[in-house]
């Protein structure tokens, strides 16, 4: 079994990361209220990446706004179905199933979300028949995207389908039989309805759909992958990525580039470390959330963009035209600040959580020490989380014994305290950087350490992901031979304390500003423990 936490493919960037997008500026409450009119607005003329731009940046001010987060997810869910209905892959599926196949389908993946998800009684089959319909609606409410697939369709008879959908809801489903008498009615629905000619692949997409929908009502990290986002998702944990091989972090009203991925077109145009990118693909750096940075950065290979960049100490201003490529990206690279100092000091950059993490974190930690630095530096920033396990494993570097993380669910392996093993820590004084795109296993190896009393937390609050996720294959044929897979919430997580991290990790040091007010903090922060400053706050 394969455990993650998730790590969105690009096709879901604005779905997942857009939560994480960051403000570039502070607003004040009558501001709040004109991004919300403004995701309204977009979301009503179909315009769903901009209203989800906005409902993000609204949530982020206003965590705790349960309407507006449910119209973010319903947001989520609607650009999932749009990526879905265009996907090739997809529609091939559509096209080769017998019905029977596909409820086949959606019985065992709610036996599997039954058996797994991490509350029971929110997967019984009548929560997830109505969390499944939810979905066809969705679907019945966007002819144009289903034309290539089923052809003409009659709107009268979509509304028919809505009717009988609602009158099957009422229904009592008390167990896996009576769910799939229920989906065996709702084909018959459709086959008899009108509604589409190719009647085969019209109940083959009701029923599909049903299955998605069971899942993303759960919660918005529980997703039925299609064989291509599960290519995507496997692609991205061997830490494969197309992109040109850069990262940015907002400075002012600009972003700097912070790291530079060897073999990359970033690299072969010469782009350097602190160098100041103005513009991306024609639209002022300003303009652009960090969510939708990244997006930009990680195009489909053999796609171009255009980039408007001031090398650093310099006035001039240089147009560059970089195409995406596959590259393999390390998830932690590290440096020596002031290597010629009585004092240098390690800086550690890890980007997301993979299952070689750990391995490259331990290897940059001991070069380190042999570079005889005093301190160090590590950044989290930005990291949206990843492999459990290699954040489990990349705490008890640090950790003499103690507890990292307590977990809860249904699953016998994820019911219980997971424990530092407390061999050759890491004993160097210690700073984390975080912001608020740092999430789930990012904030497991930081809260641990920080409960522990092993590293002060410099910056603002984390985004609050206590969550983890499962992915699992699926094995029932013909699916077996499909690259497919669940990914469902199988735990909920508890800081050392038995807090939740439901509203983030609290900074030791919070720090209002840009990437650099925060580095600067850091730093000035790992001085003091190294008893090179006063202490202001004794």
């Amino acid at each position: 079994m394969s455990l993650r936490l998730p790590l969105i493919p690009m096709m879901l960037a604005l779905v997942g990361s857009l939560f994480a997008s960051t403000s570039l500026f502070a607003f004040d409450s009558e501001e709040d209220l004109l991004l919300l009119e403004k995701a309204r607005k977009s979301e009503a003329s179909g315009a769903y990446s901009r209203a989800a731009n906005f409902y993000a940046e609204y949530l982020r001010k206003n965590r705790d706004d349960l309407e507006v987060r449910d119209a973010f997810n319903r947001i989520g869910r609607i650009q999932q179905q749009q990526v879905r209905l265009k996907d090739e892959q997809y529609r091939k599926i559509v096209v080769a199933l017998r019905p029977s196949q596909v409820i086949d389908l959606c019985i065992y993946i709610a036996e599997v979300l039954g058996a797994n998800y991490v509350e029971a009684d929110r997967a019984r089959p009548e929560i997830l028949f109505h969390h499944a319909t939810e979905e066809v609606l969705l679907l019945l409410r966007t002819p144009k995207l289903l034309t290539p697939i089923l052809g003409t369709l009659n709107s009268e008879a979509a509304k028919t389908i809505e009717q009988r959908i609602l009158q099957l809801r009422k229904q009592p489903i008390q167990n896996l039989a009576e769910l799939r008498e229920t989906l065996i009615e709702l084909a018959g629905e459709v086959r008899n309805s009108g509604w589409s000619e190719n009647t085969t692949r019209a109940c083959n997409l009701i029923i599909l759909e049903c299955a998605h929908g069971a899942c993303h009502g759960l919660d918005q990290f529980t997703l039925l992958f299609t064989p291509s986002q599960k290519v995507a998702i496997d692609s991205a944990s061997a830490g494969r990525q197309s992109g040109i091989g850069l990262t940015l972090v907002p400075s002012g009203s600009y972003y700097e580039v912070s790291r530079i991925i060897p073999g990359s077109t970033a690299e072969e145009a010469g782009l350097l470390k602190g160098d100041l990118v103005i513009s991306l693909q024609g639209i002022p750096a300003a303009m652009i959330s960090p969510a939708q940075v990244h997006a930009l950065l990680t195009i489909q290979a053999g796609q171009e963009i255009e980039l408007q960049v001031q090398p650093q100490g310099m006035s001039t201003i240089t147009d560059l035209k970089l195409r995406s490529r596959m590259l393999l990206i390390p998830s932690v690279d590290w440096e020596v600040l002031n290597p010629m100092n009585a004092d240098p000091i390690g800086i550690v950059r890890i980007s997301s959580f993979r299952s070689t993490t750990t391995n490259e974190f331990r290897e940059a930690l001991a070069r380190l020490q042999t570079l005889g630095i005093r301190g160090l530096l590590l950044d989290l920033r930005g990291n949206p989380g990843g492999a459990f396990k290699s954040a489990l494993s990349s705490a008890d570097l640090f950790l003499e014994g103690g507890t990292i993380v307590h977990a809860e669910g249904q699953v016998k392996e994820f019911n219980k305290s997971f424990t530092s093993t407390g061999q050759n820590p890491f004993l160097l004084p210690t700073v984390i950087m975080v912001d608020e795109d740092t999430a789930s296993s990012a904030e497991i190896l930081a809260g641990a350490l920080q409960l522990n009393g092993k590293a002060r937390i410099v910056g603002n609050r984390t985004r609050g992901k206590g969550s983890v996720q499962c992915l699992i294959p699926i094995d029932k044929a013909p699916w077996d031979k499909l690259p497919g897979g669940v990914q469902l919430t199988v735990a909920k997580l508890r800081l050392p304390t038995g807090q939740t991290f439901e509203r983030g990790l609290s900074p030791d040091v919070k720090v209002e500003g840009d990437a650099n007010a925060v580095y600067t903090a850091a730093k000035l922060e790992l001085l003091r423990q190294l008893g090179k400053m006063n202490d202001p706050n004794p």
